[in-house]
């Protein structure tokens, strides 16, 4: 999936699967907390259907695979595919 037609809806539900919950702030971000290991993404606000900057999926693929909640790229470009077909959420 290429980064530019992810979604911020995409992105959440990725990050929901994984065992991230979100965590409430005045607005101003969305902050995104696992707790083992303790990984803290930090994203601009969006609606589920817009598009997601491309820097931001990149920056949480980056962070999703060095703290060893995916694999590699690959398993993080087949789960948010999956999300995207709304195969992994059985949609």
């Amino acid at each position: 999936m290429k980064n530019s037609s992810v979604t911020y809806g995409d992105v959440e539900r990725l990050l929901a699967q994984l065992g991230f919950a979100s965590e409430d702030t005045n607005g101003r971000y969305k902050v995104f907390r696992h707790q083992s290991p303790d990984v803290l993404i930090i994203l601009p606000p969006g609606r589920a259907g817009d598009h997601a900057n491309p820097a931001n999926v990149v920056a949480v693929r980056r962070h999703v695979v060095a703290n060893g909640l995916l694999d590699d790229d690959d398993a993080f470009d087949g789960l948010l595919r999956d999300i995207g077909s709304g195969a992994a959420t059985g949609s």
